[in-house]
């Protein structure tokens, strides 16, 4: 038997065994609601038990044909999932979803996984990436660029997030050319802005914001508005346990929109 013929084969088990534990998944999600409730039957709570045997049994077996096809068997594929079922949960219940938004943001290499998920069950939620190269090719082993991105339905891209700024050292001029980068690529680029603890304590947090807005969006051409939005996320909030007030955001808001 050819080695083609054989993944082929294995691919369509694959998917199946995918197809059916998502559903195991929505039915444990269902019955762990109503746990919650505590309006579960002790039937349910034997049915819940044998759903989840049943879903590990078929997880490990999925990572045994993804051996067999001769795949890294790695977990980042079912990861997402629950997290989406989730916030299409909140999606259904909350009148205000209906006005904005929602992206979800996964690691890079769960990007596929996603994006199939939502595809495939009309998921009303928007694709986006946690970062971007700024050039389209080039010899820059690692980076993932905008085409990439965009050829799995991204629509959005966060740029400038604090974390990168305080561990990789990304400054307003690169995180201007990735803005660019993912505008020109016909995605939304989400700008985040922030000050550091000593700033903020210094009473800089509005020079600081708004200079890191006028550097990072200097020079990018929009035809479309949406395609831009700016977050702020200020970088003494991060693993601190301390957060943002209404107003502070408010106040930053408006140092933003002027």
């Amino acid at each position: 038997v050819e080695e083609a013929t054989v993944r082929r084969g294995l691919n369509e088990v694959f998917l199946n065994i995918a197809r059916r534990s998502q559903t195991l998944l929505h039915r444990q999600l269902a019955l762990l609601d109503k746990m919650e409730r505590r309006e579960t039957e002790p039937q349910e709570l034997e049915d819940l038990y044998r759903v989840d045997h049943l879903a590990t049994r078929m997880r490990r077996h999925a990572e045994d044909l993804v051996i067999l096809a001769g795949a890294a068997p790695g977990r980042g594929w079912r990861n997402p999932v629950p997290v989406i079922d989730v916030i299409r949960g909140a999606i259904s219940e909350v009148e205000d979803y209906k006005r904005v938004d929602i992206v979800v943001a996964p690691p890079f290499t769960s990007l596929r996984s996603v994006q199939v998920v939502l595809e495939q069950d009309h998921i009303p939620i928007a694709l986006g990436a946690q970062d971007v190269f700024w050039a389209e090719s080039g010899a820059y082993t690692g980076e993932i660029s905008a085409p990439m991105l965009a050829k799995l339905t991204v629509r959005y891209v966060i740029v400038g997030h604090s974390e990168r700024r305080q561990h990789f050292g990304e400054t307003d001029e690169t995180i201007n050319k990735k803005a660019k980068a993912v505008v020109a690529g016909g995605m939304a680029a989400i700008v985040c802005v922030g000050e550091t603890l000593e700033e903020r304590e210094a009473d800089q947090t509005e020079s600081v914001v708004s200079g890191q807005v006028t550097a990072g969006l200097r020079g990018l051409q929009l035809d479309d508005p949406l395609k831009l939005s700016i977050a702020y996320e200020p970088v003494w909030a991060i693993g601190t346990g301390r957060t943002a007030f209404p107003d502070d955001a408010a106040t930053i808001a408006s140092a933003i929109r002027e």
